[in-house]
């Protein structure tokens, strides 16, 4: 079971228990009228925080709180760093593939247009801008293998990045 799985029951636990505890008006009869009011106070008070305590569980879970993972690769192989440097020359490129990997940063596995996969190698995160950036999921995050440009030289990095990847 993943971190983001446990934070997700955790507090949907914590949030019913806070439920109940606020809608349980019974729980602490006693013979006295005092004890109703104190038992429904404190029961009112424990709902809050376990309330509390799933908000900050949930929002902790969203934001993703934990850090995803991500390596650059690119500078491993010189003609995919010429390439990247020639696609990111365009400023509106650079500006997109910086979303991109922002967006992947912060957890979202499909950033952009709808992603294509390339087989052997990975998948290309796309951009109407015609920013493509190449990335292998790995444990906890990916590996950002490579950047292009569509038109500009999306042909030449696919095709390296084939002769490196496949298998």
């Amino acid at each position: 079971m993943t971190k983001k799985e446990v934070y997700s029951i955790l507090s949907f636990i914590l949030f019913l228990l806070g439920i109940l505890f606020i809608l349980n008006l019974n729980a602490d009869i006693t013979s006295a009228a005092i004890g109703i009011t104190f038992g429904y106070i404190q029961n009112t008070f424990i709902g809050i925080v376990f309330l509390v305590i799933s908000t900050i569980l949930f929002i902790h879970e969203k934001l993703k709180l934990e850090e995803i993972k991500l390596i650059s690769r690119i500078h491993e192989d010189k003609t995919l760093e010429r390439l990247a440097e020639e696609a990111t020359r365009n400023q509106e490129v650079q500006e997109d593939l910086d979303h991109l990997i922002y967006e992947l940063k912060r957890g979202n596995p499909k950033p952009g247009m709808e992603p294509e996969y390339i087989k052997g190698v990975g998948t290309e995160f796309r951009t109407r801008s015609g920013a493509r950036l190449y990335v292998k999921e790995i444990e906890g995050g990916y590996e950002i293998l490579a950047k292009s440009g569509k038109g500009r030289n999306q042909e030449k990095v696919i095709k390296r990045l084939k002769e490196i990847y496949s298998d």
